[in-house]
């Protein structure tokens, strides 16, 4: 019996034609496309990380900022008050905070309620006040997260000094004031931890000696 090839809705012709005009994708092209898509997700990827590093950052500066807020507000209501003679004879009482200096070495180990309660029964000085104050400070820029060193220090200050910015001298705050200065400065310092310190090295920012963390700084002024 004779055969007979049948093409439902075409014509043999026809699906020859729609045979030929079928195409797909070479290695090359799928290689391509893979490389494309992988460049995107890791760009992508990038921005994620830095957006996270810049989110970390203003939090752990609202941290300190708030933390140094408080004890400034603590400190102008414990101050010692002395009287001073201006140059024409007229007199005028203003504000000293040297029971805050000199408290930098407190950890965060320390207890607030401890250093008030072993005053109570002999009444509490306004040094113990000062201190009980640091503590709680210290405790609250200890909880910054992903940082390494914590420094800070009340400093007198030299209102006409060119120095600004807060700087380390060795593993304490420097001060750039002296016994006469009349200004006074809170500092604080912290290290924040980076993985990679390549893309810090010529951006104008300050790494700690080990090249390890970049150094971020906060000043305010106390009134006097």
């Amino acid at each position: 019996m004779r055969k007979t090839n049948v093409v439902i809705g075409k014509s043999m012709n026809e699906l020859k034609e729609f045979k030929s005009r079928q195409k797909g994708s070479t290695l090359l092209e799928i290689l391509v496309s893979v490389f494309v898509l992988g460049f995107g997700l890791l760009a992508l990827v990038t921005m994620q990380m830095k957006t996270v590093m810049t989110t970390r950052e203003a939090e752990n500066q609202t941290i300190v900022v708030q933390a140094a807020d408080s004890l400034i507000e603590s400190m102008l209501m414990n101050p010692n008050l002395n009287l001073q003679t201006l140059p024409g004879g007229e007199k005028m009482m203003y504000r000293q905070f040297d029971d805050y200096r000199g408290l930098s070495g407190l950890t965060s180990s320390c207890t607030e309620d401890a250093l008030l309660t072993s005053a109570a029964s002999t009444g509490l000085t306004k040094k113990q006040l000062a201190e009980a104050h640091a503590c709680t400070f210290v405790k609250r820029i200890s909880q910054i997260p992903n940082t390494g060193k914590v420094y800070w220090d009340v400093c007198l200050e030299d209102p006409t000094s060119s120095v600004n910015k807060p700087e380390l001298n060795g593993t304490a705050v420097k001060c750039n004031g002296s016994a006469t200065s009349t200004s006074t400065v809170l500092k604080v310092i912290w290290e924040q931890e980076i993985e990679d310190n390549s893309r810090y090295v010529n951006s104008g920012l300050t790494l700690n000696t080990a090249g390890t963390a970049v150094l971020y700084s906060y000043q305010a002024p106390i009134s006097q």
